[in-house]
């Protein structure tokens, strides 16, 4: 696979930052995960699949040790630059957000993300992680909700959806429809020993 080309931010997007009603300059970030999809997904112009196992384990490992962590001992104000700003509804890039989010309720049905009506649009957020990927979500207040990780800066990206992109594919746990899930309501568990793995494994075969 040829080398991929780097990744800029082709178009500079607006990066005064607002104070919400209620919020104070200082307010700490709280970073939300409820929403987070971490599962990759791939359409005409968009990827979040990795190149391999270990461009996966650095980006996750990077955003929980180092970009969350920084991120709740800052403030929005101090996050006033060109990678981590609003992402306004009705621009291009909050289109192909919610064509984004869209496809991913598709792919996984389970999904209730966002508000993808295109009559209500609603402003999208973005920050740049530690490790160069974008962080993409939704700003509520001092809150952060994470929605989906952008690995190759593709949101802002203007060029049309480079060949590369396609032969990327790697994600170590694909998601799966048929899942088994245990009932423990009509389970009696009247002692500790019953949540020793060999109990357990007795309830499930």
């Amino acid at each position: 696979m040829s080398k991929l080309p780097k990744a800029i931010n082709s178009i500079q997007p607006k990066s005064s930052i607002s104070l919400k009603k209620g919020e104070e300059k200082d307010d700490k970030i709280k970073v939300n995960l409820k929403y987070f999809i971490f599962m990759s997904i791939k359409n005409k112009f968009f990827c979040n699949f990795f190149k391999d196992e270990n461009h996966y384990l650095d980006v996750m490992t990077t955003l929980y040790r180092q970009t969350i962590p920084w991120l709740e001992n800052n403030t929005f104000s101090t996050l006033n630059n060109s990678h981590c700003h609003s992402i306004l509804a009705g621009t291009s890039q909050s289109k192909k957000i919610l064509s984004i989010l869209k496809d991913y309720e598709e792919e996984y049905p389970l999904l209730k993300i966002t508000n993808t009506d295109e009559e209500e649009p609603e402003d999208f957020y973005q920050i740049a992680s530690h490790s160069g990927v974008r962080l993409i979500g939704k700003r509520i207040g001092n809150q952060f909700l994470l929605y989906f990780i952008d690995c190759y800066h593709l949101v802002y990206r203007k060029e049309l959806f480079d060949q590369d992109y396609k032969n990327i594919q790697y994600f170590p746990a694909p998601y799966q429809e048929n899942i088994s899930l245990i009932d423990f309501t009509n389970t009696a568990i009247e002692i500790a020993e019953c949540l020793e793995c060999k109990v357990l494994e007795k309830i499930i075969h």
